[in-house]
């Protein structure tokens, strides 16, 4: 997430996961950013609302998944909630698969 709000969209593509890649072209990722998430503006603040273990998510294949809530201020939106997904890659690693904010 520090890259999203850095603004470095390109950069939270290439370290997102292998499934997302794949799903969400490069170009369309940093598209969508731009016109969802810069005009928020500047992160004021972000507190873990909740965080949920599964091993399945609609449309996605059987895997170690977290989905965490975040209640969000930006310097342009008081109150957002962010919403992150993350999934266990062959190596143990966890990398982002999903962002959405509300």
């Amino acid at each position: 997430m520090s890259q999203v709000d850095a603004g470095n969209y390109a950069g939270s593509w290439r370290e997102a996961s292998t499934y997302f890649q794949g799903a969400v072209a490069e170009k369309a990722w940093i598209e969508s950013l731009n016109g969802v998430r810069k005009p928020l503006g500047k992160l004021l603040s972000r507190k873990l609302r909740n965080a949920q273990h599964t091993k399945s998510l609609p449309g996605a294949p059987d895997g170690d998944y977290v989905v965490m809530q975040f209640d969000t201020r930006f310097a342009n939106k008081k109150a957002a909630v962010e919403t992150v997904t993350f999934m266990q890659e062959g190596n143990a690693t966890w990398k982002a698969a999903g962002y959405y904010i509300k």
